[in-house]
Formats: C-alpha cells, structure tokens, sequence
C-alpha cells in the first residue's frame, strides 16, 4: 500500500467523517504541504488486535490475533506465567495466521504476545488478555504448580489418549485417581473430576479442617500421593471416606461421590477435567502431581446393595445390577464371614428376598454376577443385616386410635387416657393426630398403618428451644424372659434441626429415671420399629415414660405408636405421684 493511501486510511480511522472535521482536514493538508509526513505516519507500526489461543493441547496451540495496519511480517512471544515481558520474539518471522505453535511443555499457564513487523521495523508488544493453560499429559508432570486462585476454580484438561477399554462401565473403569495439592487450608477445596462424556463425581469438598495439603507436597518424586479409591475393588470397602480422613490423607479414601457414576458407556479417550475450586479468602494452594488409573473391566460388578426390608426370618435386597443381572449371585453367612465360605444363592436382577433367616441374627451380604463359565464379577461390599427379634404376642399394645383427637400448637395441651398418659407438670403435651403434621417439610404424613392415629410432639409455638413433652405408662410389671423382643415401637423423626427422643426406665414408681435408649436429630424420613431388651428387668416393677426435647427449628416434630409390650403386664397407676422438675 503506498503511504499516501495509508494516510487517507489513518484521516478516516481517527477523524469524524464529516467534510469540515477539523482534525481530517488537518491530516490531509500535512501530506499535500509535506510529502515527508506520508512516510512518518506509515513508519507507526500499530499492534494486531483480538488475540485468540483455540485448539490446546499438552504441547500446542493455535495462535491468531486481527491485524490493523499494513504490517508485512509479525513476531510472537510465548512465555511462561510470571516471566519478564518479551524482549526478542520466541518465534519472528511469521508471515500468515493462525500459527500452529509447538514445543509448549504440558499442564503449564503461558502468556502469549504478538506484535506487528512494518518495513523491517518491529512495533509495540501486545499482550493476549489472560492466560492459557496447556492440557496435562497422564500422568502429569511431577510438581506441576498450577496455581488455585483464592476464592477460585481452575480447571486442568487431563489428556487420555489410550486406555485398556472403550466403554466405562462396559470394559473398562477408572480404578483410581492420584492427587497431591498444596494448600494450606484444606477445609476451603472443592475437588471434582469431570469425564469426556460430561460426567461430574466430587473427589473432596471442604474436608480436612484447619490441617493442610492433600498428599506429602514435600515429596519431590511425587509418589507419597493422595488416592481416591474405586468401590468395584474389593480391598476399598474398608477404606475411609475423605469426609472421615485426616489431613493430608495420604494413602487410599472413598471419594464424596463413587467413581463409578463414569461408567456410563462412554469412551475414557479424550480430555478430562480436574476441578480445583477455593471457595473462602486469603489462602492460596497449588496442584502439584494428577494421575488417572484405568483398569480392564472383564465382567462387570453390580453396585449399591441396600436393605428394603428385614423382619425376624427374611431380608429383601436391593441393588443397581450389571449387564448381567439375571445371573446374579448372592452369598451371605454370618456377620465377619470369608467370602467363599458363606451360603450361595443363585438369583436374578433385583430386588431379591432372602428367606430362612435366624431371628436377631446378624449376616453380611455379598452380590456378584456371573458372565460366563468360570467368570465372576467382583463382590460388592458388604452389606451388614441384623434380623429382628421374633416376639411372643403382644400382651399390651397402644396404637393411640380410640384416643381422641387433639392438635395445636406446642404450648397446647392434651388428653391422653390409659396405659399411657402426658405428664401435666411438664412444658409441653403430647398431641394426637391422624393426617400429617401442620409443619411442613417435618412429621409423618399419617400413622404407621395409614389410616389411624399418632402421638406427636409439636415444635411449632412459643415453647423455648430446649423444653420436653413427657409420656409416662403406668406401673408395668415386667416379664422379660429369655430373647430380646421385650417392648417394641415406632418413631418418626424427620426435618431440620431437630432434637431428642428418649426411653427411660424407673424402678421406683418415678422418683428416678434411667435412660436405656435414644435418638438424636434426623433419621430419616420414614417410621422405623425399634425393639428394646428389658431382661436386666424380669420380674420386676418399672414405668417408663419417652422424653421428646424440642428441636432448634419449626421443622422439628418428633411422633410415636404402636407402642407394645411382649409378656409384661399393666400394674395400674402408682400410689404415689412424682412432678417433673
């Protein structure tokens, strides 16, 4: 382009337009008086604009920027995180874009500059707007230093490019993820692995309190690592969940979330990303070694064994089977027993029921598949199961249905008649009801048969935080021979912030009162039957009575029925009458 045309190009850039812009008609009278100032303005070499870095790999990436001026070369600086800014190029010379550049070490943050090269003289520097990360070779680099930013992410690509399977889940899986970070505070890291099909499982969050560093960051070959263990391996279902360990937790953990929500099918080839995220201020940490282990998958292990239902002679399991469910293979024996010497039971997908069980007997379960002749899949982990007692009949029962009805709010009172009945010199009543309770996200949605009445504690109202609902039975005259099926009943506890729920015993018509069982806060939002042993008090006279303390929260509520008795007899009310104190 000749430098007069230049000039014009420069008027129009910098200049309104208009015919009468002062600065325009400037500029043009300067190159019609001084043909000179035509070659000064072409001599401003401006720098290219828009610089992009696409297509990163371990060890390149393409490079491309916009020209604005009419430079005939240009020159590029690709330099490490940190360094002094470009004096001479790292690559000059270049005459078109992009740049396919090369010879970028992996797992590594760059600056990227270019400037623009005008009739042999190099104009300013100018400067990429961030940084770029180049992906991470598997494994990475030993003492990679890739920072973490105080309140935070960075995510670090992880390049597979082979594995021995195509399919996760199918047959292949990831066996085990290497971990070593430096930070001094590790209660403030959140630690996720994401897979080439999109597939997210939390590695760590928030865990390891004031202590620091995931793996010994003093190690300089990086082999003392933190290992974030597979549940499709036998040997980690012993291991510790992270949530568990302690800081710097080196040596094998359960991750928050099991590795084996990868195995969806997908291929393990491609990029992966490790998630590094600081979620509070003033503490800085550093990644320092990542390993991803994949492991031949030869028969696929069903996983999540569950018990949905136990009584005093059966069990049903549950479970996510394999591909091979309909040959699945359940063995169980008593509670510590070797796998290989329990009782095989040869079954199809799930849910199973396991009958010929032992009454209050404890078993461990174990479930694998079979994928042929001669191959087995591994076992999932244990699944520990204690049977229910079996009682005699119920010799005093009280389910609350012929009570009348009475709800309100905690500072309410009412009624209860019979066996069992509400303490009156305490703070708070018993309430009875049929439907769910009026707080929500808190009580059971109806009584244990659904269709009768429950005893509930009401945490809504103007009751302080720490007060106690009291129910108190009769004199019982217990009979309590042999077995553990003494007294049984059904309690729901379920919502936020919730309390405490106590059985005591009095062997002294209620001077004094001796916890023998407990529940403290959320268990669950379902009724659960709970058996108590009362032989340490055969033969003798005793009340009880259940203290339920009101919880932190509205969303507290604490119910009870199908309260029984198995031998023990009604011995009326007590001569004497104890106030709650």
């Amino acid at each position: 382009m000749r430098p007069e045309r230049a000039l014009l190009r420069l008027a129009n850039a910098h200049s309104s337009p208009l015919p009468n812009n002062p600065m325009r008609k400037t500029i043009l009278c300067l190159a019609l008086l001084w043909p000179g100032f035509a070659q000064i303005v072409w001599a401003v070499c401006d720098p290219p604009i828009l610089l992009e870095v696409e297509d990163i790999t371990t060890t390149t990436a393409m490079l491309d920027w916009v020209p604005v001026g009419s430079e005939t070369s240009w020159d590029l600086a690709v330099l490490p995180k940190g360094s002094p800014a470009p004096g001479a190029p790292t690559l000059s010379g270049v005459t078109s874009h992009p740049v396919f550049y090369t010879g970028l070490s992996p797992a590594m943050e760059y600056d990227f500059y270019v400037r623009a090269v005008c009739g042999g003289s190099a104009g300013a520097w100018t400067k990429y707007n961030g940084l770029f990360l180049t992906h991470s070779t598997n494994p990475s680099p030993c003492q990679v230093g890739l920072d973490i930013p105080d309140q935070g992410c960075v995510s670090l690509p992880i390049e597979i490019s082979s594995a021995p399977g195509s399919q996760l889940g199918t047959d292949v899986y990831l066996q085990e993820v290497h971990l070593t970070v430096q930070h001094p505070w590790d209660a403030d890291l959140d630690i996720s692995l994401e897979s080439p099909s999109g597939q997210i499982v939390l590695l760590t969050s928030d865990n390891g309190g004031q202590l620091d560093n995931y793996g010994d960051v003093g190690d300089l070959s990086c082999a003392t690592y933190t290992t974030f263990g597979n549940l499709l391996e036998e040997s980690v279902c012993s291991e510790l969940s992270v949530s568990q360990g302690q800081a710097p937790f080196i040596g094998v953990y359960l991750p928050e979330e099991p590795l084996y929500q990868f195995d969806d099918g997908s291929d393990p080839a491609g990029s992966w990303q490790l998630h590094l995220c600081d979620d509070a201020q003033d503490d800085l940490g550093e990644l320092l070694f990542v390993e991803l282990v994949f492991a031949p998958l030869l028969c696929p292990p069903p996983v999540e064994p569950v018990l949905v239902e136990v009584d005093s002679t059966f069990a049903t399991l549950d479970w996510t089977g394999g591909p091979n469910c309909a040959n699945t293979i359940i063995e169980y024996g008593p509670a510590g027993f070797t796998p290989g010497t329990g009782t095989i039971l040869n079954t199809g997908c799930p849910p199973q029921t396991i009958f010929g069980l032992q009454p209050n007997t404890g078993y461990d379960f174990y479930i694998r598949e079979s994928c042929g002749p001669g191959q087995e899949s591994s076992n999932t982990c244990p699944l520990t199961v204690t049977t229910i007692c079996s009682p005699p009949p119920a010799t005093l029962v009280e389910n609350f249905d012929s009570q009348a009805a009475c709800s309100g709010l905690c500072e309410d009172s009412c009624f209860v008649s019979g066996l069992w009945r509400n303490l009156r010199s305490d703070e708070m009543d018993w309430q009875i009801r049929s439907d769910s309770t009026p707080t929500a996200l808190t009580g059971p949605p109806s009584d244990v048969s659904g269709s009768g009445q429950y005893l509930y504690m009401e945490a809504s109202g103007f009751c302080y935080s720490t007060a106690e609902a009291i129910l108190e039975s009769n004199c019982i005259q217990v009979v309590a021979p042999g077995d553990e099926c003494h007294m049984s009943f059904y309690y729901y506890m379920h919502g936020s912030g919730l309390g405490r729920l106590e059985l005591q015993i009095s062997l002294d018509a209620g001077l004094n009162w001796t916890p023998i069982w407990s529940a403290l806060g959320e268990q669950g939002e379902q009724w659960i039957k709970q058996y108590i042993s009362l032989d340490a008090y055969d033969g003798q006279t005793a009340r009880f009575r259940f203290v339920a303390r009101k919880g932190s929260q509205p969303q507290s509520d604490i119910a009870l029925d199908e309260i029984r008795f198995y031998g023990s007899l009604d011995a009326g009310p007590p001569d004497q009458t104890y106030f709650y104190d």
